[in-house]
């Protein structure tokens, strides 16, 4: 809440944003356990919504878990410390209108409610891929593990389309 109080915001506006871009913004964390296709299905859909003009950003998870410690030697992060790096960061990229993308494997409830808040007041897109291991966070989209690529793609592509995400995606 201090956070949003003294936050400073450009002149752009959100709707301005999303009719340039064809979409809000919005922190899409594909979920799943180890192993999963999580992340190809993640970079497709990267490339697919960047290959219809949408502006778009995949993060790959391994990108934000080290650290230059003091002497410039990497350090392994806390679990809660990436959780807090990854939020926000999805606070500004979400905020700047971009579709951001990453992977979060073994993510529990509370991991996403943690970055659902350090998004705020932008909103979180959750896919669960394979078994569901969340027991109260809400995923937006399941995905099957044995699903075609190109399939998950398009069936996490409708729902963002039927959310209303994606402003002038027709069914």
């Amino acid at each position: 809440r201090e956070r949003e109080y003294t936050w400073a915001k450009g002149s752009v506006v959100k709707s301005d944003r999303a009719v340039r871009n064809g979409h809000d913004g919005k922190f899409i964390v594909f979920v799943g356990a180890h192993g999963t296709i999580a992340q190809e299905l993640a970079q497709g859909l990267e490339l697919e919504l960047f290959r219809t003009s949408r502006q778009t950003y995949y993060l790959a998870i391994e990108n934000v878990f080290d650290d230059l410690g003091p002497g410039g030697h990497a350090e392994v992060l806390s679990r809660e410390s990436h959780i807090q790096q990854l939020g926000e960061l999805a606070r500004l990229m979400t905020d700047s209108g971009l579709l951001f993308i990453t992977t979060l494997a073994d993510a529990d409830d509370n991991d996403l409610d943690r970055l659902r808040i350090l998004n705020e007041p932008n909103d979180l897109f959750v896919v669960s891929v394979g078994e569901n291991l969340l027991d109260s966070f809400p995923a937006d989209v399941a995905v099957s593990e044995s699903v075609v690529l190109g399939d998950g793609v398009q069936t996490v592509i409708g729902e963002l389309g039927s959310r209303e995400v994606l402003i002038d995606y027709v069914i």
